[in-house]
């Protein structure tokens, strides 16, 4: 949480060091979750921050992430620290008379500091990683309004290409042990749609939303179903996208459906929120 806090007042100063007039925009977010199932429970929070060049209706730049992880499953601790930095390009414009559209791209090579044991201490392990994360995505926004007809679709990749791992048993370095997080890898594809976007403001409103999710997860080799759903604050301003809130209930099942996980995700968009307070 230190390294949290220190990234999250480093983005703010550097925020407040740009020119108003400047074309360079800040980007600053965050976001925390918890995640449970019938063997155990844990939670993870997030921070990003960047700037990028303004460009007409593009942005150029670079982003930093900071993910902490804390869970304890099946009386396994894990605990880990990821670190991902990258360029990033979003832009936006007039998709046609009816919708506005939105696109982001965003890829980083991703660092990873991990600390695992068992209920009993009698097994520990460590393992630092070197990979890649990137995060891409884009949205249609519905002018009109109509009953679900505005759309986002994000996906996400993940892949560690190395690894160094150090571990434990009973205090005495063995071969038996067993390195749950070795594989990193990772493929997810989420699919929002909006119910109906519900004015509160003159320029903020509600969007109730569906979600709907696919996991291929390389550490166990195994696909999963998410089904779920989320309210977010948003607004449009010059056919710009911006959702200061989304909260969301996710229900994540194996392809047999012999298994639940349920995922509870907050995330909030500093810059989007302080636009809509100006």
């Amino acid at each position: 949480m230190k390294k949290l806090s220190i990234l999250v007042l480093f983005s703010f100063l550097f925020s407040s060091l740009l020119p108003a007039q400047s074309k360079w925009e800040p980007s600053f977010s965050g976001g925390i979750g918890y995640i449970s199932d019938k063997s155990g429970a844990g939670s993870y929070q997030y921070v990003t921050g960047g700037a990028a060049y303004k460009k007409g209706n593009l942005l150029f730049g670079g982003f930093g992430t900071f993910v902490n992880v804390d869970v304890t499953f099946g009386g396994y601790n894990f605990r880990s620290n990821e670190y991902t930095i990258g360029p990033s390009l979003v832009g936006w414009g007039n998709f046609s008379k009816n919708y506005d559209y939105a696109f982001w791209l965003m890829p980083g090579a991703k660092f990873f500091s991990d600390h695992g044991h068992d209920a009993l201490m009698a097994q520990e392990v460590w393992q630092k990683d070197i990979g890649t994360y990137s995060l891409g995505g884009a949205n249609l926004t519905d002018k009109k309004n109509r009953w679900f007809h505005s759309y986002k679709l994000q996906i996400q990749y993940q892949k560690n290409f190395w690894s160094k791992k150090d571990g434990l048993v009973n205090g005495n370095i063995s071969d038996s042990v067993n390195f749950k997080a070795v594989n990193k890898a990772y493929l997810k594809t989420q699919f929002e749609v909006a119910i109906k976007r519900f004015n509160i403001k003159s320029k903020a409103r509600l969007e109730p939303k569906l979600v709907i999710g696919h996991l291929y997860d390389g550490g166990v080799k195994k696909n999963y179903l998410e089904f779920g759903t989320g309210i977010a604050l948003s607004f449009t301003k010059k056919e710009r996208y911006y959702e200061p809130f989304n909260l969301q209930y996710r229900a994540r099942y194996d392809v047999a459906f012999t298994g639940r996980l349920d995922v509870v995700e907050l995330n909030v968009d500093a810059i989007a929120l302080y636009k809509l307070l100006k």
